[in-house]
């Protein structure tokens, strides 16, 4: 089964929401914040058992994420998971016009960063033509074996 952990910033929250429904409406599992934890949890486990769970991570890249010591956090134990052949893969999605943190440099990313969006319902859509192939080829990118 597949089972997707998505790091991202707050400020990114509505493009993490279109991208986990269109990913949950196409059968992939997602791990997101918003929708796992309640109060009172204790943060740092629920992070480390939900990466332990997770067969693949989305990093959503942003000028805000990458500043972000919650997503550097994440980032950090998902290269161990990989490392240990827990997570399958790292998958960096660049949203929004910023560096590449230098543990990604070596990963090839998806670009969304020049599409135009549009809020509707605390959600984005995207009004540029970029976004349906990104989709495919995310799916076609979690749904394949790797060795």
């Amino acid at each position: 089964m597949i089972k997707v952990f998505i790091s991202h910033s707050s400020k990114d929250k509505k493009f993490v929401r279109t991208l986990k429904d269109d990913l949950n409406e196409n059968g992939i599992e997602t791990w997101v914040d918003e929708d796992q934890l309640d109060i009172g949890d204790s943060l740092l486990e629920k992070l480390e058992n939900s990466l332990e769970d997770s067969t693949h991570f989305i990093i959503i890249l942003s000028s805000s994420s990458v500043g972000s010591d919650w997503v550097k956090f994440e980032l950090n134990k998902a290269i161990s998971q990989v490392a240990k052949k827990l997570i399958q893969k790292i998958i960096p999605i660049k949203y929004r016009d910023c560096k590449v943190p230098a543990e990604l440099e070596g990963l090839l990313y998806a670009d969304l960063s020049s599409e135009v969006v549009q809020v509707i319902d605390e959600k984005v859509r995207f009004t540029t033509n970029g976004y349906p192939s990104f989709l495919n080829k995310i799916i076609k990118t979690l749904n394949s074996k790797t060795d």
